[in-house]
Order: C-alpha cells, then structure tokens, then sequence
C-alpha cells in the first residue's frame, strides 16, 4: 500500500504506519503523522526537531527568521518584494523608486471596492471625502489638517482651533488673506474687526460711518492720553501737532502748504517758494506756480497748467506760442483745438485739406474759412489756382494773383503767355514779363 494512502500526506514510511518524511507543505510529526505548514503565508516548509521551518513564502511575502513577512508591511501598496526593495506594486499603485505610489491624486493607499478607485488614506493637508482627497483649507476655513469634512486637527498659523469645527483668529484680530492681523494694525485706534471695517474703536477715538477710527481731537489722526490730557500725536496732511492739537500749516507760515517744524515750510502753496530760512515768498511771474529764487530774481519751473508753457521765463498760452493749440509742452503741441489735428512737427493743421483756418458748427460738419496762398475756397473746399485759372500759383477766388515762370499776370487776373523773342524763360516782375 502507497504511504500517500496509509498515511496521509506522507511520501515515505515504515511499515505503513508510520511516517519518516512529509509531502511538501506538511511537518513531520513525533507519532509518525503529517501536518500542514501552520507558519503564516507560508507555502512550503520542512520539519526540523520537528518544528515547522518554512522555506518559501506566498508571492506577496518573502522570507525572514523562519516567518513570511507581507510586502504591504514593507512598503504600502507593494505586491512582491524581497527583503529590501519592492519589486512590483499592487493594482492602483505605480512603482518609484522602490515604493508604491497611489494613482489618485493626493492620495496614499487605495483600493478598488466595487469596480470603483477607492482612497482609503491621503497625503498631508488631504483627508478622504466621497473615495477622494479634498484639500482641508478648502473644506473648514484656515484649517491646515483635520481627519474628515468637519474635523479640523490643526488649523494655520496665527489661527486657534475652536472645537475642532472651525478655526477662528483671538480677539482684537481680523482674518486678512488667510492670516490673522491684529485691528490695530489694519485700522488706528481700532481693536475689535473684520478684514474691511472696524467695528469698535479704543478710547479716544471714535467710530466714522466709513468704519475706520476717528481721533476726537480736531484734524487730528492718532492721539494718546497723557496725565488725563487728550495729546494728539500725527495730524492729517497739511496740518502740525502744536501744543496738543492741529495747527494748519498756512496758519504757523503764511503760505505754507505742508510743514513738519512749526518754523520751517517744506511746500509752498501755489505761486509760493520756499527760501532757505524755511518761509514762503509769493513767485512774481504771472501764472507760474513754482520759482526758485537766484539773487533775488525769480525763474519759473513750473506754470499753472499745461494750458501754458515756459517761455523766455514767463508763461506763455500755448495758443499763442502754436495757432490752434491748447495743451503744450515747450513748443510741441499736446492737444490742438476742435476741427484740428496734431501734426507730427508738434504743430495744429485743420483737418480739411489745405484749409488754414476752420470751425466745426453744432452739427459737428466742419466748414473751412480759408485756404493756403495756392488754394482758393469754394463749396467748403480748397481748390488749386492752377484749376481755376490756367498757369496761375497763387489766386483770391478766380482772380489770380501771382502766375507761373513764363506767364504774365494781365489786368484781368488771368495769365498770359511769355512772347518775348529769343527768351526761354521769362520773370513775371508786376506784370510785366522780364527775360531771365
């Protein structure tokens, strides 16, 4: 009889009942019986002093101390691996580097449960919501991590975890682009806010409509109190703090705009200079709103708007300086009057051709009221001399007034051919012909 058959799993035996040597996969056992490999992943193992001692493991282990260690405790998502590296990942996984990383965005370990990309765990910053990985900022405001939808773990700097549902700045702070400021620092004299208002102002100052904080005191932007006194310490622009309260600057120097010594001007008002002993002294060149002073004569730097322009140290109208022109700089036209146009040169041409000098009526139709010398108007047009009278250069209606080399111009405004004999070219010289 077969051992196989007397003795079960056995390969070799001794009088039929009892067992010297196991098929693989069974232990050789003291009563001369075989039993299955009971080590963990184990596929087939040898009995040695009668204890199983595995010598190959399942596909996802390998071998280490006599026990089958699964990859997936070597590196998440492994498949096969030896006792260092990873040598092919699970379904869903790719290999690099030797781990395994999931396909899913953000994601750390996944499965497939019912035929559906699963994440079970995700990477910092990410927690698995509906078998994905949502970002934990975009689920709780400021929360930095959380372990689900509503549970914040860790909320961003400068931001307090507020059981564990939201994250919220202290008191006296305002969330400013996902960080929280303190009032005071978004707002003068506030300490309670939001990121746009405040909404309540420290003794002292008072709460506008506009939602920022007003010093009680007169023109003045932050204040203290000292010895119970109101003291302001900045005042608004154009104004000094000057025993407690604002002085205007034009009240502590006749003609100062802006000062920061209650003796010393540091901006003029306009057509006003500054001296060097920090007082204003009135600018005598008419329009000019800033002069500096050279041995007691005045010279323009800047005049009163670009309506007028330096020239020879006083201000000019720049529609005298360049015909048509209403804003200038220097001799270069800015800006030309209605019905002209800038020319390259810096100067104004009427947008009808050849037309010196026009005007546009309420209608916006442009009528021409005169043309150049060579041109002569007529319907709103500037028609050549040549077209209306013959061989003529410069005309007034249809009269001619100069004609062409070898014409004459004759009484009846018209030219007249040169018949001088033997002359190739003749002068027109007041209406008589001379041989050039």
């Amino acid at each position: 009889m077969s051992c196989s058959i007397a003795i079960a799993n056995c390969s070799t035996c001794t009088n039929g009942t009892f067992c010297s040597n196991c098929a693989i996969g069974f232990t050789h056992q003291p009563n001369g019986s075989c039993l299955s490999c009971t080590l963990p992943n184990c596929l087939n193992c040898l009995p040695v002093n009668y204890v199983s001692n595995c010598y190959l493991c399942t596909e996802n282990s390998y071998l280490a101390n006599n026990s089958c260690i699964v990859c997936t405790n070597l590196v998440p998502g492994c498949f096969s691996c030896n006792s260092s590296d990873c040598l092919t990942c699970e379904f869903n996984y790719t290999i690099f580097t030797g781990i395994c990383i999931c396909s899913m965005e953000n994601c750390l370990t996944c499965r497939i449960v019912s035929n559906i990309d699963t994440c079970l765990t995700c990477v910092s910053n990410f927690t698995v919501v509906n078998s994905s990985c949502s970002l934990c900022s975009t689920l709780i405001n400021s929360c930095l991590l959380c372990n689900n939808a509503t549970n914040c773990l860790q909320c961003f700097p400068t931001f307090i975890l507020n059981n564990g549902q939201s994250c919220i700045c202290r008191a006296g702070e305002a969330n400013y682009n996902n960080s929280c400021l303190q009032c005071q620092n978004l707002f003068f004299g506030c300490i309670a806010c939001t990121a746009s208002v405040c909404t309540t102002c420290s003794t002292n100052y008072t709460l506008q409509t506009d939602g920022l904080c007003g010093c009680n005191l007169t023109n003045c932007i932050t204040c203290k109190v000292q010895n119970s006194n109101k003291i302001c310490v900045d005042c608004i622009a154009n104004y000094l703090a000057v025993n407690n309260t604002c002085s205007a600057c034009s009240v502590l120097i006749p003609n100062c705009l802006s000062c920061n010594q209650v003796n010393y001007c540091s901006i003029c008002q306009q057509n006003y200079t500054n001296l060097n002993n920090g007082s204003c002294l009135k600018c005598s060149i008419t329009l000019c709103i800033n002069c500096v002073f050279y041995n007691s004569t005045a010279t323009c730097l800047q005049c009163v708007n670009n309506s007028y322009t330096l020239s020879n140290n006083s201000c000019a109208a720049c529609s005298v300086l360049i015909p048509k022109c209403i804003n200038c700089q220097g001799s270069f036209c800015l800006t030309c009057m209605s019905n002209y146009t800038l020319r390259s040169d810096g100067t104004c041409g009427c947008i009808l051709p050849y037309c010196t000098n026009c005007i546009i009526n309420n209608l916006n139709i442009s009528t021409c009221l005169s043309c150049d010398s060579n041109h002569t108007l007529s319907n709103n047009s500037c028609l050549s001399c040549l077209n209306v009278t013959a061989n003529c250069l410069e005309c007034q209606g249809t009269v001619c007034l100069k004609c062409d080399y070898n014409y004459s111009l004759i009484i009846d405004g018209t030219c007249s051919p040169c018949n001088i004999a033997n002359c190739s070219i003749c002068l027109n010289n007041t209406g008589l012909l001379i041989c050039s």
